[in-house]
Formats: C-alpha cells, structure tokens, sequence
C-alpha cells in the first residue's frame, strides 16, 4: 500500500523558547492530527510574506506551495477552521519536510 504524500512545516520557535506543534499537511490541503488541532485550523490556504491577513503583493496559494513547499520558508502560513474563517498564523515557517 502507497503511503499517502504529506509535508510537515515547523514553526519558529517562540519568544518563551517553545517550539510549536508542527502541521502536517495533505495533498488536499487538510491539516493531520485533527485529534490535536480539533479543527482550529481544519485547513492550510497559502502562505503571506507578511504577518499580516488578507491577500498581498507575494501570497502563494496552496496549489503553488504543494507544487513547491520550500518556497515557503520564512514565509506565514494561512489557514481557515472548521467554521470556515480565515487567519494567519503570525510566526514563521522555519522547516518544511515531504513525508
């Protein structure tokens, strides 16, 4: 049986010294491990060059990052929740690994 292709994108570490969680994502764009996140985010969405929300000069879409997740690197990820909202995660993705 074929193993399902997933990338595994890391977080920096926080001000405090934690490392967050790390997101596992699918080709769908589905984020794994729902029984951590509960739906908060349910979604990955694209990236922004900035941490700020909303579409800008520089956003990659997901079908983009899946094409070529390294691009991604230094960038703030976007995600959407179970209700359908939108946010951007406000710190950086330091590593990106296919699985």
């Amino acid at each position: 049986m074929k193993k399902e292709k997933r990338v595994r994108i890391q977080p920096e570490m926080q001000k405090d010294g934690t490392l967050p969680y790390p997101y596992f994502i699918f080709a769908d764009g589905k984020i794994g491990r729902q029984d951590f996140w509960r739906g908060h985010p349910e979604e990955l969405v694209g990236f922004n060059p900035k941490p700020k929300t909303g579409v800008m000069d520089g956003t990659i879409t997901f079908e983009s990052f899946w094409k070529d997740p390294k691009r991604c690197l230094g960038m703030y990820p976007i995600f959407s929740n179970k209700e359908g909202e939108y946010s951007t995660f406000l710190a950086k993705i330091v590593s990106i690994e296919e699985l």
